[in-house]
């Protein structure tokens, strides 16, 4: 996420997740355009991530006034002469999360997720969606289903049966919500199934590999390793991806779900948002993750791009420091000399990956 465009992309394609808030209204367009604008002349995919306040990713259940004006604001993107130019947009993000619906109680339903995406279930208000109000403005880029988080139990599918992973003995509450906005998607909403597109958030599980003695660099390659009994065994690492696309994809009608993976890093299992916490990339990192994920996921279907939660500070003030603060935070975090050090290594890795290439 939020690529530095002076990064040396060595002549190859890259990709930038953006993000912004419609409450911010067009004074958030205005501050986000200059940045889009200089990616955009790099020749840099932009995907941009509409929320509509931090810790409220779309307008609560029930607010369809907040969910017009949410989408209203979405669809006036399309115009903009340099916003409007994006590959995509993700409409919120996470909203299986309780953090992300503080207005609200639990996480949002993926029956309301997808009604404010793309009309499912709407009846007087099926003009007041995001997906309507981009296409309906000329827009042809892509309409992104948000990721569902990842071992979250706060909100659970609604469907009546779900496909159980290899190597499970069952799924889990993260793997239901996302086949529910798959098959609301497919179903109900007001999308033709070519336009269903989503994204995926998947984390290697440094600290696990750690306990189990295992080599944390090659933490992509663990088939079965870092699978979790009281999860009816199911992956509590990267390859919760597979998983992910698992269920997208049983609701496709035979087909497959193009994608992205918006967010990747070695972050899991932190307690806290102390740069202290072990789990932070710049404490945890190790040599040669960063190749072993690309490795892992180059090969798989249907994958539009990779992004990295993790990237310098155009600024030069203090380096690395969206690997180090909280997600969401925006502002600059000191770290120490060892901190600096591991991201350092990890911003070779990645200038590795853009001089050899994907795979």
């Amino acid at each position: 996420m939020w690529l530095d465009p002076d990064r040396d992309f060595h002549g190859r394609q890259a990709l930038s997740i953006e993000l912004l808030y419609s409450d911010q209204g067009d004074d958030a367009v205005q501050a986000l355009a200059p940045r889009v604008s200089a990616l955009l002349d790099k020749n840099v995919r932009v995907l941009i991530r509409v929320d509509k306040r931090p810790g409220q990713t779309i307008p609560v259940a029930g607010d369809f006034a907040a969910k017009r004006d949410y989408a209203g604001f979405i669809g006036g993107l399309a115009a903009h002469p340099v916003l409007g130019q994006a590959q995509g947009f993700i409409i919120g993000n996470e909203p299986n999360l309780s953090g992300e619906n503080t207005d609200g109680s639990g996480g949002h339903t993926a029956a309301w997720y997808m009604r404010v995406h793309s009309g499912a279930g709407a009846d007087t208000d099926q003009a007041d969606n995001a997906w309507f109000q981009l296409r309906q403005a000329g827009y042809g880029g892509d309409v992104l289903i948000a990721a569902a988080a990842p071992w979250s139990d706060t909100t659970d599918g609604t469907l009546d049966w779900y496909p159980t992973p290899d190597g499970a003995s069952g799924t889990m509450h993260w793997l239901r919500y996302a086949a529910t906005l798959y098959w609301l998607a497919f179903n109900a909403s007001l999308m033709p199934h070519a336009d269903v597109k989503g994204v995926i958030h998947t984390y290697s599980n440094v600290l696990r590999c750690n306990a189990q003695q295992l080599s944390a660099a090659d933490e992509p390659t663990f088939t079965d390793a870092l699978r979790d009994p009281t999860w009816n065994n199911c992956q509590s690492g990267i390859r919760v991806y597979e998983e992910l696309r698992q269920q997208m994809d049983s609701q496709a009608h035979g087909g497959r779900v193009p994608h992205y993976v918006t967010e990747w890093n070695s972050m899991v299992g932190r307690s806290s948002d102390d740069l202290n916490d072990q789990a932070w990339p710049c404490n945890n990192y190790p040599a040669g993750l960063l190749r072993s994920a690309v490795n892992y996921l180059a090969p798989q279907d249907n994958l539009l791009g990779f992004g990295v939660f993790v990237d310098k500070d155009p600024d030069g003030a203090t380096p690395f420091w969206r690997a180090s603060a909280a997600k969401g935070h925006v502002n600059g975090t000191n770290l120490t000399d060892p901190q600096r050090q591991t991201l350092a290594l990890w911003d070779a890795e990645m200038d590795q990956i853009f001089e050899q290439g994907w795979s």
